[in-house]
């Protein structure tokens, strides 16, 4: 789904769309709560990336003055933006462009202004909708490391594309990854989403995160020196479940991001 529409917008269309109750994604210490994610990508216009950083950091800075009711995450890659609304309910985004005018009004005009702003610096926008799947997300116990949502940090995405006759055998291979790294005590753990409904469904989406790329690549190659031989032969034999395999990676971006504290947990 590719458009010129704001993310606000193509929000109330994917809700129309998926209407039901059942969350780039970013484990906390502890149990991660529940959640939604709505992402939405932007493609800034070359020229334009320190006009629309400089909007979506206000914005964010609005956000925090007035308790906005939705968390969002922003990560940066070249001129690529990903946000992603973190919701625990579907319920939440029910009239929602009465709640925006509420919210307008509430921070005096200048969530529209900022908006207008922000509208000409985009080409195009894409948006979709996932949920967190703990069962078939890692924690390690000692984990390689764990996002600090007040200073930057590196995030891979993984999405894996699957065939749509393929899908509960699928998410059976999920689980069984997850248990073979429980019980080795995988030094990196992950998030696992579902793709509720945007482009390209159904998909399973690994979110990872470490302190910068680099120390990505370095616990990677680490792993690679020394490759889990159960798992290379569960991913083997399982790889005809999948229509593609696509990565996608960022940096997050704290002045632009607007998470209170409890948001994924005890983050």
């Amino acid at each position: 789904m590719k458009t010129n529409v704001r993310p606000w917008a193509i929000l109330l269309l994917v809700a129309s769309i998926c209407a039901t109750s059942v969350p780039v994604a970013f484990a906390a210490e502890g149990e991660p709560r529940p959640h939604f994610v709505w992402t939405f990508e932007d493609c800034v216009k070359p020229g334009q990336m320190e006009a629309y950083m400089k909007a979506r950091v206000q914005d964010a800075k609005l956000c925090a003055q007035h308790k906005f009711e939705f968390a969002f995450v922003t990560c940066v890659n070249a001129f690529q933006v990903s946000t992603h609304g973190i919701f625990e309910q579907f319920a939440q985004i029910d009239g929602f462009p009465q709640k925006m005018e509420v919210w307008n009004e509430k921070t005096g005009g200048k969530s529209k202004q900022l908006e207008e702003q922000i509208a000409p610096c985009v080409s195009h926008s894409s948006g979709r909708i996932s949920v967190f799947r703990p069962d078939l997300s890692y924690v390690p116990d000692n984990p390689a490391f764990t996002p600090d949502f007040s200073q930057p940090f590196y995030q891979m995405m993984v999405v894996y594309h699957v065939k749509p006759d393929k899908y509960e055998q699928a998410q059976a291979v999920a689980k069984r990854i997850k248990e073979v790294n429980e019980r080795k005590q995988a030094p990196r753990g992950y998030s696992m989403y579902e793709r509720l409904c945007g482009e390209e469904v159904p998909a399973l989406v690994v979110v990872m995160h470490a302190k910068d790329k680099a120390a990505f690549v370095n616990l990677d190659k680490k792993m690679q020196e020394d490759p889990d031989k159960e798992i290379e032969k569960i991913l083997t034999e399982n790889v005809h479940l999948l229509r593609k395999i696509e990565t996608t990676e960022g940096t997050f971006v704290p002045e632009a991001s607007y998470v209170p504290e409890g948001t994924f947990g005890d983050n």
